[in-house]
């Protein structure tokens, strides 16, 4: 193991024991690598298609007004879908719609039919602010009608038909597709809105293989709180589109943010907004896609930023300074075998995302009570017994519509991770909460203190004998004043401003502050 050297850092007023990562090292058990799509690989094949910078997360929002762009950069997001109420050229209410977006470099998917039509067809395929196109929404629910009304479901063969006219118009950008709840249940079940060929049981699941190969970023349109469902239908749906799409399609989770039909029985808060965004991405989502709309009492499709919804607001924009400091961390492959997770709970089952970057080992947990999907061969849509493991204290019952389970997890529960060749003393900070973790021999724990209770770990170790430095904010191999330098001069900066620079956020919480200077000063004092 790793010839620790150790110190005392004061990190927001308390002192903690700290392992660098530097020294001697031993060779550990190779880390075996989990199905990791999308991220700067796969979007560096689309010539005008998102970034592939190792930077960008897409932090998206659905089917808003270019003239909100600038309110929505705000709070994080970097990524329109859909365009409200107008085509990529021109709105009734805003006119022109591209000279917005490229205002606030706001880049938008919108609808080919419109974009590539007549005398605008090379103008918009060179476009740099049009990142990709969209496919029609939900098509496995009930469409609406020209005359009012709804009709049928549109099978997948259609989809799969139009997704590649799309791609024959324009193969330098991806096409996205979302579907509905559809893929919660476990049959093909009617629901309000399903579509009639699409209740038929006799179809089930089986045409969500074939819905996937009608895009190329594929997302579902799950709202549990507002459709009645339990919070971990999100990590199930994204387990499912992966699985679906042979884990080589970026899926991306619709994020509900308000009750948006005003309805008693919800009880959305922005606790739950944020674990369901994180849940996603633990789950292996690569990207979230927010759900802003609401429609009742009145109808609003930038609903967070009306007083009443304050508290949503402030939710989507702390999530997105998270996500975006830790963007780097998680465009790495994900770690299948680096930790193990038990629960004090029988009834009580942690998720877990572990990644290597920076000379760290960063771990994402929710108690979400899904059974853990690390292997890629595991199919999860044979779920059974997802809370009990086996036990004859279970009191989860099974809905009578699709044999989904109808119950949360059950509550709080202290998890205990093992992490794979870590020294005798390692610590780690648990991001955005302003405390620290001692981990002995690579066991440390934690409580969660309800359902859907998440944290995020920075732990100051890679077992892998090549790693970065500590502290080497530039990359050069060593730590040195020009690290220092480059700290100090995005000094109080926070995620998504200017002057944020995520190489100078080294305790990667968002935030450059007095934590990320000390950790460099003292990998600076240390090596010398």
């Amino acid at each position: 193991m790793q010839r620790a050297k150790l110190y005392q850092l004061g990190f927001w007023g308390a002192t903690a024991l700290v392992t660098l990562c530097a020294g001697e090292v031993q060779t550990p058990a190779q880390d075996i690598y989990l199905p990791w799509e999308g991220g700067p690989a796969f979007f560096a094949q689309f010539s005008s298609g998102p970034s592939s910078s190792q930077d960008y997360f897409m932090r998206a929002v659905w089917l808003q007004s270019p003239s909100k762009a600038g309110f929505y950069q705000a709070v994080g997001v970097n990524q329109f879908v859909g365009l409200w109420d107008g085509t990529v050229e021109t709105s009734p209410k805003e006119g022109p719609i591209l000279p917005l977006l490229r205002n606030y470099k706001m880049p938008v998917f919108g609808e080919q039919e419109s974009g590539l039509a007549g005398t605008d067809r090379t103008r918009h395929l060179n476009d740099p602010i049009i990142d990709g196109w969209i496919q029609v929404d939900e098509p496995d629910n009930a469409q609406s009608q020209s005359g009012g009304g709804y009709g049928d479901c549109i099978l997948p063969s259609a989809i799969i038909g139009k997704y590649k006219s799309l791609k024959a118009a324009d193969p330098k950008r991806p096409v996205y597709l979302g579907v509905g709840q559809g893929t919660g249940y476990n049959s093909g079940t009617c629901y309000d809105g399903r579509g009639g060929t699409c209740c038929s049981a006799a179809r089930g699941l089986d045409d969500y293989p074939l819905y996937a190969q009608g895009g190329d970023i594929l997302a579902s349109d799950v709202y549990p709180e507002n459709d009645a469902h339990p919070l971990w239908w999100v990590g199930r749906t994204t387990d499912r589109l992966r699985y679906w799409s042979n884990y080589q399609k970026p899926v991306l989770q619709d994020i509900e943010l308000v009750n948006f039909n005003n309805s008693p029985s919800v009880t959305l808060t922005p606790a739950e907004v944020e674990a369901e965004a994180w849940m996603t991405i633990i789950h292996g989502a690569r990207g979230l896609l927010y759900f802003v709309h609401q429609f009742a009492p009145v109808q609003e499709e930038d609903s967070i930023f009306h007083p009443e919804h304050a508290d949503a607001k402030a939710a989507v924009a702390a999530t997105n300074i998270q996500v975006a400091a830790l963007a780097r961390v998680l465009n790495t492959p994900s770690v299948g075998n680096g930790v193990t997770v038990t629960s004090s709970s029988a009834h009580a089952a942690i998720n877990v995302l572990l990644k290597r970057f920076g000379g760290c080992t960063f771990l994402l947990a929710i108690n979400d009570g899904l059974p853990q999907n690390q292997n890629p061969s595991a199919n999860p849509i044979e779920e059974t017994s997802l809370f009990c493991r086996g036990s004859s204290l279970c009191t989860d019952s099974v809905a009578a519509a699709g044999g989904a389970l109808s119950m949360s997890p059950a509550g709080a529960t202290t998890a205990t991770f093992t992490l794979r060749d870590f020294p005798a003393h390692a610590t780690a900070i648990v991001l955005g909460e302003k405390r620290q973790i001692p981990v002995s021999n690579g066991v440390f724990s934690d409580a969660f203190a309800s359902s859907y209770a998440w944290h995020l770990y920075q732990i100051l170790f890679d077992p892998n004998s090549k790693v970065a430095l500590i502290g080497d904010v530039n990359g050069d191999g060593k730590v040195d004043s020009s690290d220092v330098q480059i700290v100090k001069a995005a000094m109080g900066t926070v995620a998504g401003q200017p002057g944020y620079d995520p190489r100078a956020d080294v305790i990667r919480d968002g935030t450059v502050d007095s934590a990320d200077l000390a950790t460099v000063e003292e990998a600076m004092r240390r090596q010398r």
